[in-house]
């Protein structure tokens, strides 16, 4: 089975997608919009700055030597 890793990882979206259903309706019993909105605003938030944190690195910056360079050789 050569793409069972793709299989893996659609199945885990296909799980996420479903429960979002019933959690929504869940959420949407208990919470005003408002709050619930910003809620999956602050999620989403945290989400991308974890998969986009790379992406606003500065090389030179007070912190530059703490994050490997990409383009970076292993002796």
């Amino acid at each position: 089975m050569k793409n069972g890793s793709t299989h893996a990882k659609l199945l885990v979206v296909a799980i996420i997608w479903g429960v979002s259903w019933v959690a929504g309706r869940v959420v949407a019993a208990d919470v005003p919009p408002f709050t619930a909105g910003w809620i999956r605003y602050i999620i989403a938030v945290a989400f991308f700055l974890v998969f986009l944190r790379d992406s606003f690195w500065v090389p030179g910056s007070a912190s530059s030597h703490l994050r490997p360079r990409a383009n970076a050789k292993i002796s």
